[in-house]
């Protein structure tokens, strides 16, 4: 059974973030069938990262030899509950100066209130890594959802990342919201589902309409 709040988002019309946008250094454009196998390789580049998910032991159950993307990454996306693959969105960054890619993220929008973007995937190849890329991803990002009516933004991460903590921690998702794991300790990773940052403090609406009519500050 769907939800009210599902069933709110379906009503309305949800904003996306644009086709192509920029940042000082990075050009960010949606991905094609085109690009799956450049995808694919930046995320085969990332694979040392399943010793801190666990998808590692995942792989090894069900007999899996290795990592790779698929062409439902790009058509079907990976949807939420009741989702539909129209508000699902795979970008991959460029570099402006060498036209290079670096990485790739996934989004969803619209779930699981109208007001919120979940960020699926965010990869930087190892090579592009500790630059400042990845912020500056996240703080245009943050911009462009913030500008399109959006209030809040979720991602998720694995605790034993610490390296993913410190980096969603650092662009302001300091907010647990959600987690799941075993109730006794094992080699299982712990996820934290719900890292969320509000695009808008505390109060915004308060301290807008004070700018508005001109009161003072008290």
């Amino acid at each position: 059974m769907e939800s009210h709040e599902f069933r709110e988002v379906k009503k309305m019309t949800i904003n996306m973030i644009p086709n192509q946008w920029e940042t000082q250094h990075l050009v960010v454009k949606d991905s094609i069938l085109a690009d799956l196998p450049e995808l694919d390789q930046i995320f085969a580049a990332c694979a040392y990262m399943e010793e801190w998910s666990g998808w590692k032991q995942v792989k090894q159950a069900a007999h899996i030899e290795e990592s790779a993307l698929t062409d439902s990454f790009i058509i079907e996306g990976e949807l939420p509950p009741n989702g539909s693959k129209e508000f699902w969105r795979v970008q991959h960054l460029r570099l402006r100066d060498t036209s290079e890619m670096i990485g790739f993220l996934a989004l969803y929008h619209g779930y699981p209130t109208a007001d919120i973007v979940i960020i699926n995937y965010l990869i930087i190849h190892p090579d592009f890594q500790g630059k400042g890329y990845g912020q500056e991803l996240v703080r245009g990002l943050c911009e462009h959802v913030k500008s399109l009516g959006y209030t809040r933004m979720r991602t998720m991460v694995d605790l034993k990342n610490w390296p993913a903590v410190r980096f969603w921690s650092q662009a302001g998702f300091d907010k647990i919201i959600q987690y799941s794991g075993d109730k006794i300790i094992s080699k299982k990773p712990l996820r934290i589902c719900g890292s969320r940052k509000r695009l808008y403090p505390e109060g915004w609406l308060t301290c807008l309409l004070k700018q508005i009519i001109k009161l003072p500050w008290r």
